[in-house]
């Protein structure tokens, strides 16, 4: 009895192992948030901001303006260049 409880416990051990974890998003967004104080100023890149932050600080700073074109205050660089 001891001997099948092990051997249940292990695969569902294995099992699980081997499932993907959901937790984190399947398809991760790829560039990286640019910031600038004026619109004359250079492009500071942004590590600390991932994409949700970076689009939440676009509405605060530059309203509904397109978080992909590199206008404004903030911007998302796609290549991250």
């Amino acid at each position: 009895m001891r001997m099948i409880r092990l051997v249940v416990t292990l695969v569902v051990a294995a099992l699980l192992s081997l499932t993907p974890q959901f937790s984190r998003p399947l398809h991760a967004q790829s560039g990286c948030c640019k910031t600038r104080s004026a619109a004359s100023a250079a492009w500071v890149m942004r590590p600390d901001l991932d994409f949700a932050a970076c689009r939440e600080l676009n509405k605060q700073k530059d309203g509904n303006d397109n978080l992909f074109e590199p206008a404004g205050l903030v911007w998302w660089d796609g290549g991250c260049r």
